[in-house]
């Protein structure tokens, strides 16, 4: 099968189409700190959602790794937090533990 020029997936005979680039510099990284605070966030909502979904029973054991995960990562990133934001997740995930422990009994 042959395509005549102008036709086919890329029509002006290019072999990508305009605009479009795989370097690696192509996209801007984002910040690790920005990073691991949104990955450390949403681990956290996960395990309050184990912990109290809208039907059915708690799965602690998801809501603990999601919060052990979320822990490993803000020991990592604590050093390079401000104060402030060092203790609102630190009191955010302290208090996902103690729901955690009292749901256990």
């Amino acid at each position: 099968m042959t395509l005549e020029r102008g036709a086919g997936v890329f029509p002006s005979g290019r072999a990508e189409p305009p605009g479009m680039s795989t370097a690696p510099d192509a996209l801007a990284a984002p910040s690790i700190d920005a990073l691991l605070g949104e990955m450390i966030a949403t681990l956290a909502l996960a395990a309050n959602a184990y912990l109290e979904p809208k039907e059915g029973p708690s799965d602690l054991d998801a809501a603990a790794l999601a919060c052990d995960v979320a822990g490993l990562a803000f020991e990592r990133l604590a050093p390079r937090l401000r104060a402030d934001e060092r203790a609102g997740l630190a009191g955010l995930l302290t208090q996902i533990r103690l729901s955690i422990v009292k749901k256990r009994g």
